[in-house]
């Protein structure tokens, strides 16, 4: 997997039953019949990031308003009629954790920030999947999984959302009455082995705190019945070592400052995953009293059962932030995803003026004007002449105290874009979020530097359009990575012939590399022609002379 990977898949929803998890290439296009989940694969995304910015308190919210024109309905419609299971499932993965986090949720302590961040950057294959389903008319998580690797480990967590009730601020010790939360099962395996069996007499729990999809857990114990949330997992490894430090005290004679000492240097051990023999014989070298030094001399006994616990509250606390931070960057991924539909606005001959600045475009395009009319006068002409190289027009704005125009020149004739032909004011759209898409992201106006991966899903660019017009879409995507900026994935869902035939020729020119480009081809029926299965989605790709391998036979002729 490429190190800046991301993967992504959604079972069950709509005409998709199942299908593989997808890691997707710059570019990734969507062909196939009407109505076998194109779009639905496609859209599901922005139902993601629209389900993330609402304060709906539901972890998908399948209707956005008359505003939004992605509408699921809701869970029931949205489900498959063929779905084993009444739960619908989203599948995310990637490769590395590309950045260090300074979370306010963990700033507090120093310790562990400063080490832990440092550790995390080793981490790989990092997987999370989660389950909604219908409870009571209301869409719930059900079930999620994160997985990753560490120093050698691998690492799985199970979380059941499973006839656990919503626990009320009442039921805390500590203020919640800010949150909707919920008490979940956890399950934390290390290489296949339960570490949570060392803490059954702890009492401990886990909350998710989190509203949206992903799940954020928070430690809790269970005192007589009321739960006390503790602040982070770093408080919680401090408390499950204080009292398991504590258990040998009759051994060690120690007082409590001087178990404090011992914690702090096995909490620094254990965030930078330096838990071994040789660092706790150093941590005995190194100590003054007795007590110490036999307690560390003990306790690097790899075979003994408190080398085994505390190797447990380790992991306990690498997999508690860990799946905070799987869902925070695969978050951030989908809420830097942007989207253009299949109905653009039409436009107008002059757009009222308003004292907004707009860096993104809406996606109808319904805002181009505006938007053109914010950009820098370098980034305006930048980006005339991206279009005229692909289509031998310049595109410029025309200002009034009170209106703003889009006018198209070409070969010295200016006109304003209403009395051009239709395709040409449906394609402004398109091309100027290819252009924006392409831009260096410290470069785009308002976009976020946190992560390096931004879909962009663009419904049948070609609608409108001349054949010839619909090829040229194809040199504009690719032109999108030149330079520097690797970080766009394209998902185009389309059903032109001449735009797929078009990327063919741009591998065969050097263009773009075979291996950055896919084709998802879905189809409702295996060879002999039985649907019952539901959709099958396959994967085509090019071959170094433009030849596409693992093509359906007569795709664009077979009959409907």
């Amino acid at each position: 997997m490429s190190t800046k990977g991301f993967s992504y898949c959604v079972n069950n929803l709509r005409s998709i039953r199942e299908m593989d998890i997808i890691e997707l290439k710059k570019i990734n296009i969507l062909v196939g019949k009407n109505s076998v989940g194109k779009s639905s694969f496609l859209r599901s995304l922005w139902l993601i990031k629209r389900s993330l910015s609402s304060r709906s308190g539901a972890p998908i919210m399948w209707y956005g308003g008359r505003e939004d024109p992605i509408d699921f309905g809701d869970f029931q419609t949205s489900l498959n009629r063929l779905a084993s299971e009444d739960v619908i499932k989203f599948k995310f993965s990637i490769s590395k954790l590309r950045r260090k986090y300074t979370s306010d949720f963990f700033s507090r302590n120093f310790i562990f920030n400063s080490k832990f961040n440092q550790r995390i950057q080793m981490a790989s294959d990092l997987f999370l999947e989660v389950h909604v389903k219908d409870i009571s008319g209301v869409t719930r998580k059900h079930k999620a999984i994160a997985s990753f690797k560490l120093n050698g480990r691998s690492v799985k967590i199970d979380i059941d959302y499973k006839s656990i009730d919503t626990i009320g601020p009442d039921q805390l010790e500590s203020d919640a009455s800010d949150l909707s939360i919920r008490a979940v099962k956890c399950y934390v395996k290390i290489d296949d082995k339960n570490i949570l069996s060392f803490f059954e007499k702890q009492d401990l729990r886990f909350i998710d705190v989190s509203n949206t999809l992903f799940p954020s857990l928070a430690p809790a114990l269970d005192r007589d019945g009321e739960l006390s949330v503790l602040a982070d997992f770093p408080e919680c490894a401090e408390f499950l070592l204080f009292n398991t430090i504590k258990k040998k005290k009759n051994n060690v004679h120690g007082n409590v400052s001087s178990i404090d000492v011992v914690v702090r240097n096995i909490l620094t051990l254990i965030s930078g995953g330096e838990f071994n023999k040789e660092k706790l014989q150093s941590l005995m070298v190194a100590s003054k009293p007795h007590w110490m030094k036999e307690f560390y001399k003990n306790l690097s006994d790899e075979s003994s059962y408190l080398f085994k616990k505390i190797s447990a509250i380790e992991w306990l606390l690498a997999s508690g932030v860990m799946i905070g931070y799987i869902g925070e960057a695969v978050g951030e991924i989908i809420n830097s995803t942007i989207n253009i539909g299949p109905l653009r606005a039409n436009v107008e001959r002059f757009y009222r003026v308003q004292d907004l600045q707009t860096s993104s475009i809406e996606p109808d395009g319904s805002n181009l004007a505006m938007w053109l009319s914010s950009l820098s006068d370098k980034n305006r002409k930048e980006f005339s002449s991206f279009v005229e190289r692909l289509f031998g027009y310049k595109v410029e704005i025309k200002r009034t105290a009170s209106n703003v125009s889009i006018i198209i020149v070409n070969e010295d004739v200016s006109m304003n874009v209403v009395d051009t032909g239709f395709g040409i004011s449906q394609m402004l759209p398109i091309l100027s979020l290819i252009w924006l898409s392409g831009m260096s992201r410290s470069a785009r106006a308002g976009a976020s530097t946190r992560w390096t991966i931004t879909p962009v899903l663009v419904e049948q660019p070609e609608l409108h359009l001349h054949p010839a017009y619909q090829a040229r879409l194809a040199d504009a995507f690719v032109e999108a990575f030149q330079g520097e900026n690797d970080d766009v994935r394209f998902v185009i869902e389309t059903h032109s012939e001449a735009l797929l035939n078009r990327f063919g020729d741009l591998v065969v020119d050097g263009a773009i590399e075979p291996d950055d480009i896919q084709i998802l081809v879905f189809d409702d029926g295996n060879l002999s022609g039985d649907k019952s299965g539901g959709v099958n989605i396959s994967i085509a790709k090019f071959d170094e002379e433009g030849r596409l391998i693992n093509w359906p036979f007569g795709f664009f002729n077979r009959d409907i």
